[in-house]
């Protein structure tokens, strides 16, 4: 049988073969002639609709790490690839450190040379760092988290140009930035305890009643881990105080910021489009052809990658470590465990690239907020009272989500998270939202409308993508992650006899 013109004529045959095209220089050969047959379009299709990306993510990192995360002789040479190329770019040194730190350091980034804020205090575990710019008490108070690879002072606070309409401004570093180092994502939940704890002192202090949490990218996620430890203390503190929160283009989760640095980490490295970014995963999946596009094996190949690293190490008693990066990395997580709703939130598109957004960027583009006939991002951040729905003046939009279609450093991270909430909203039944039971996507747009956010047809195609999603994620066990007494002790008990893990079922049954 000629092998060439039969793998020709079944086409999805040879994503279960591509180990032979890394093993034998003989067979792959032939297999190159069998790909010269398809359009990158064809494969790229295939790979997309079927799932048949699978066996090509599972082959490759089969040859990278074992199922426990070990790397083997190739994974060396992988991991030494990354070291160099994000070296180069970050200026720093990896080869020091594991490919689980290097994978946490590169999402939550790197200084731009050691950070000096004017002040910091001791809270709990850490030093909080932060730089006051302006106090104007009678305005809200705006805490900026900046992102990665910039810093507290990126801003230009002091600037008497549109920045600075904001008179009242704390703005907080991290510790790797200051220390010009590394962090993860243990470091992170710390800090912003000692972040909210430090919130709470100041502004009982100063006796302020508005307080808006203010970020960009990688920000947003210190942002909402701040919201939810800082909700919960001045709600059992039961001080009147309004708490806001402007996510401005974020990451959905850990695997979503990984799979955009490794694709874009040039740019990411400086805030700029370069003409021809390295993308890391075009070293990976060399064995495709160079036409094909890589886009649908990236997010299952991270997916992949951080289940081998993190999910069968226990990080405490009931979660694995990659269990724990969910929970402080998925923003819609944290903000659902927060109490925020589906009307709590705007979720605003804004079709600029990742670092080209604008104070002045308009927030009621639908019409459907009362009072002004324009509302924008500086108007929420220094009125509160702008912020009321039409037919509807109890409702409170305490959360700001901005999101673009141009964004490829975070992708439509911004509108995962408002998806995640539509999604909980319904009870994660996705049929209520399919297009066979609801052709005219009624349910999905009143549920958008919720968020202030009127769907069009781009919107609608993106959204029916992401219920396509088959990659890590934890948004629906939210639930079961949140309950309590036995239905807890059961889960976790059940959780410990899938791993194999039966010494500590003792230990949960005492819990």
């Amino acid at each position: 049988m000629n092998m060439v013109n039969y793998f020709k004529n079944v086409k999805l045959l040879f994503f279960i073969l591509n180990n032979f095209l890394i093993h034998s220089d003989d067979i792959g050969t032939k297999l190159q002639d069998v790909f010269k047959e398809y359009s990158a379009n064809d494969l790229t299709t295939i790979a997309g609709k079927t799932g048949s990306y699978k066996p090509i993510v599972t082959n490759t990192i089969d040859l990278i790490m074992d199922e426990k995360g070990n790397l083997t002789e190739k994974g060396t040479v992988f991991k030494s690839f990354i070291d160099k190329e994000l070296g180069k770019e970050f200026k720093r040194d990896f080869t020091s450190k594991k490919l689980k730190e290097t994978i946490q350091a590169a999402v939550i980034g790197f200084p731009n040379g050691q950070q000096k804020p004017d002040s910091q205090e001791n809270v709990g575990d850490y030093k909080v760092y932060y730089q006051k710019y302006g106090t104007d008490t009678n305005m809200p108070l705006v805490v900026w988290f900046h992102g990665n690879g910039c810093s507290f002072d990126n801003w230009k606070w002091r600037n008497n140009d549109i920045d600075n309409v904001l008179k009242h401004v704390l703005a907080i570093e991290y510790p790797s930035y200051v220390n010009n180092n590394f962090s993860n994502f243990d470091e992170i939940d710390k800090y912003t305890t000692s972040v909210a704890e430090f919130l709470l002192n100041y502004i009982n202090t100063k006796n302020i009643k508005q307080i808006v949490l203010f970020s960009h990218s990688f920000g947003c996620n210190v942002n909402t881990l701040v919201y939810k430890k800082l909700k919960n203390k001045i709600s059992s503190n039961s001080n009147d105080i309004e708490l806001k929160s402007v996510l401005v283009f974020p990451y959905y989760n850990a695997i979503d910021a990984s799979a955009c640095v490794l694709t874009n980490f040039q740019t990411i490295s400086n805030c700029t489009q370069t003409a021809k970014g390295q993308n890391i995963f075009d070293k990976i999946f060399s064995f495709l052809p160079k036409d094909v596009d890589k886009t649908p094996f990236i997010k299952p190949f991270v997916d992949e990658m951080y289940k081998r690293l993190f999910e069968k190490t226990m990080k405490n008693s009931f979660e694995t470590e990659l269990e724990f990066i969910e929970r402080v990395s998925n923003n819609g997580l944290i903000l659902n465990q927060s109490g925020v709703k589906l009307e709590n939130i705007i979720l605003i598109k804004d079709n600029v690239k990742h670092c080209e957004w604008k104070y002045d960027t308009n927030l009621n583009k639908s019409k459907l907020l009362s009072s002004k006939d324009k509302v924008t991002l500086i108007d929420y951040l220094t009125d509160f009272s702008n912020f009321k729905i039409k037919d509807d003046e109890t409702t409170n939009k305490n959360i700001v989500i901005l999101y673009s279609n141009k964004d490829n450093m975070v992708g439509n991270g911004g509108l995962l998270i408002a998806q995640s909430f539509v999604l909980k909203h319904i009870k994660y039944n996705k049929d209520f939202l399919d297009p066979k039971n609801d052709p005219k996507h009624k349910n999905l747009k009143t549920m958008y409308m919720a968020m202030c956010y009127d769907l069009d047809k781009q919107d609608i195609q993106a959204i029916n993508d992401l219920n396509e999603i088959d990659y890590f994620d934890r948004q629906a066990v939210n639930d079961i992650l949140n309950a309590k007494g036995f239905c807890q002790c059961y889960n976790q008990m059940k959780k410990f006899e899938d791993r194999n893990i039966d010494s500590s079922h003792m230990d949960e049954i005492g819990r």
